[in-house]
């Protein structure tokens, strides 16, 4: 069987990752846009071990469509901390670490955004990679509209990969989980 070029290039860049002990963080939000924040926030070690898994109780409600995707509604959240209140713990443990994120813009934009309201701007600290977009070039689709690599939800990479889904599914702890094991998938070999 021949190896491509992308997957054993993804594959080594999966094993240098892991070789940083990295952290994997996940979020789940009030929604996509431009206001929305964190309602829940983890951060796992290289191994797997939460070092954070908290709700957040956002400055905003969590409307029904956000709702329908993590579960997390308003009442869930309402004795939560802050996520001004989160931010020394979080900032601390990804200071000066390799984080990897599935789809780290979208989560890295909702950290700063939830940060916005209480005049907090996070200072560069952290070397964040994308899982997402590795993905994608281990999976060696190419998508001609964008003209790069064929990019695919959390969801559909893990069924491709053939990795099981927590019965938490689009909670930030089981998510940050997967994002580990689909790293760990990638870094096994090209040869998959």
């Amino acid at each position: 069987m021949t190896i491509s070029p992308a997957r054993a290039q993804a594959a080594a860049t999966a094993r240098r990752w892991l070789s940083n002990h990295p952290l994997f963080l996940d979020t789940e939000t009030t929604g996509f846009a431009d206001t929305d924040q964190i309602c829940e926030i983890a951060v796992l070690d290289a191994a797997g071990a939460p070092l954070l898994d908290t709700l957040v109780r956002p400055l905003i409600p969590i409307p029904h469509r956000a709702t329908l995707v993590h579960g997390l509604a308003d009442h869930d959240v309402a004795f939560a901390r802050p996520f001004d209140a989160i931010w020394p713990e979080l900032d601390a443990l990804l200071r000066g670490r390799h984080v990897v994120i599935y789809n780290a813009p979208y989560d890295l934009r909702l950290v700063v955004q939830s940060l916005l309201p209480y005049n907090i701007v996070p200072k560069a600290g952290a070397l964040a990679s994308c899982a997402m977009t590795l993905f994608a070039k281990w999976n060696g689709e190419w998508n001609p509209d964008r003209g790069g690599w064929k990019w695919y939800s959390l969801d559909a990479a893990a069924a491709i990969a053939g990795l099981p889904r927590d019965a938490q599914r689009h909670r930030a702890r089981a998510d940050a989980e997967l994002c580990r094991q689909i790293l760990l998938h990638i870094a096994q070999g090209a040869d998959q």
